[in-house]
């Protein structure tokens, strides 16, 4: 088998069989196909598609590439949950310890952030002493003691991925909605996981820029699940705007302690869509109908059960849970305040721009060996459609570390919040569920 006439083929948009598939992807990874070889092949298919059997040939050879996480050992149902990346979102972190306050196990591997999307190994990692690289028995040991944990994502599982996601990154063919499908899926596959509930952000602070791609991308999600037989469900959720109130480590994962508290605003977006999610998994794992999945995420988090399962996983992980204390003293100390000249609404919040800004702030990473500090960042006081009367708090600014000076950000955070003299619309935050 020649991987140049693979190309050759591809390119005349003709259909690859499973071996070519498998040659490829095991090529790639061994090293015998080189990067401008492989790169050719992933524009090909940037170009001309793949269709469903070349879909699930390739989510194969990919899942195949490596270990598989073997969960066979834990009794009950056991859940993941994947986001495609967003500007203030922390909906993992809150999400499963409530999941497993009502029973089900919840096992999540996560990523670091890159440009202007967050992290979730990155917020975690506010916590110090932290560690989230854990063996196999390790796993097995704290999923038995609490029922949830979230670690990075081991190196030995679906090493194709690694390697074709960071060539697809640098070779322009990260939009391609097979090599997107294939990329989610044959990491979750791999994890052993029964049910798998996929988040598809979409507008300005997304990858998916129009909801009709987003669409055909958790459509083909769920039908890659249905092959293998897995429960699979979808939402597309608004990335128009940033989801929760902080942006930046310390302060996403103070909003998540606020959901987990009952603290937090439940208008917010960043509360309903958890809420959505959590009761959606719970009614998918058959153990609950509608009305009980929703009394149950109520009960946890009312009676404090949830924010004591996150305290336990921090503490099993290592995390010093105390630090929470130097974060709310972070709080209190913003660098600049940004508050309105005169009666307005918000009209719009430039939600990339946002994540960019802070990510400049030294909150983010352009490079996986890139440092990030984990206090510098923003929360928002106001979203879209918010009334504010003079003199109110649109935004706090956290400039700890002085990357940038405080004038520059200011003014960058002001050209990123859009102000109106009339009532805006706020931003829908669901635009499509599906579910196999």
């Amino acid at each position: 088998m020649n991987i140049i006439e693979i190309i050759e083929k591809k390119k005349n948009k003709k259909t690859l069989s499973k071996k070519e598939i498998c040659y490829f992807v095991n090529g790639y990874v061994s090293g015998e196909i080189k990067d401008y070889q492989a790169s050719s092949l992933l524009m090909a298919i940037c170009i001309n598609g793949m269709n469903e059997k070349e879909t699930f040939a390739l989510c194969d050879a990919m899942i195949n590439s490596g270990e598989k996480l073997d969960l066979s050992f834990i009794k009950g149902i056991k859940v993941d949950k994947h986001s495609s990346g967003g500007v203030s979102d922390t909906t993992s972190i809150s999400l499963i310890p409530i999941l497993s306050c009502a029973g089900l196990i919840c096992a999540k591997m996560s990523g670091n952030g890159l440009g202007f999307t967050g992290g979730t190994i990155d917020k975690l990692e506010s916590f110090s002493g932290i560690n989230l690289e854990r063996n196999e028995q390790e796993v097995k040991d704290i999923i038995n003691k609490c029922g949830c944990l979230i670690i990075k994502q081991s190196k030995e599982l679906v090493p194709a991925d690694k390697k074709l996601y960071a060539l697809r990154d640098i070779s322009g063919t990260i939009d391609s909605i097979p090599l997107i499908a294939t990329s989610i899926m044959s990491k979750k596959i791999a994890s052993g996981n029964d049910i798998i509930f996929l988040d598809v952000k979409v507008d300005d602070g997304a990858f998916m820029k129009n909801l009709k791609d987003a669409k055909k991308l958790a459509n083909l999600m769920v039908k890659i699940g249905t092959h293998y037989k897995k429960k699979v469900a979808v939402v597309i959720s608004q990335m128009a705007e940033p989801l929760g109130n902080g942006i930046g480590c310390y302060y996403e994962i103070l909003d998540s302690v606020d959901i987990l508290k009952g603290t937090y605003d439940k208008n917010g977006m960043l509360y309903k869509l958890i809420k959505f999610m959590a009761t959606n998994i719970m009614k998918l794992s058959g153990k609950y109908n509608e009305k009980d999945a929703e009394n149950k995420f109520n009960e946890v988090i009312e009676s404090g059960m949830a924010y004591n399962k996150f305290t336990e996983m921090i503490q099993l992980l290592g995390g010093n849970i105390n630090d929470i204390s130097k974060m709310n003293d972070c709080l209190s100390h913003p660098s600049q305040i940004f508050t309105a000249q005169n009666k307005c609404y918000i009209k719009d919040i430039k939600c990339r721009k946002l994540g960019y800004l802070v990510n400049e702030m030294g909150g983010g990473r352009n490079t996986i060996e890139d440092t990030v500090c984990h206090s510098v960042g923003i929360k928002l006081h106001k979203h879209i459609g918010d009334k504010v009367d003079v003199g109110e708090t649109i935004a706090e600014i956290f400039n700890t570390n002085k990357k940038l000076s405080d004038d520059e950000i200011y003014a960058r955070l002001k050209d990123c919040i859009v102000l109106t003299d009339k009532p805006t619309e706020k931003t829908k935050l669901i635009k499509y569920f599906t579910t196999n």
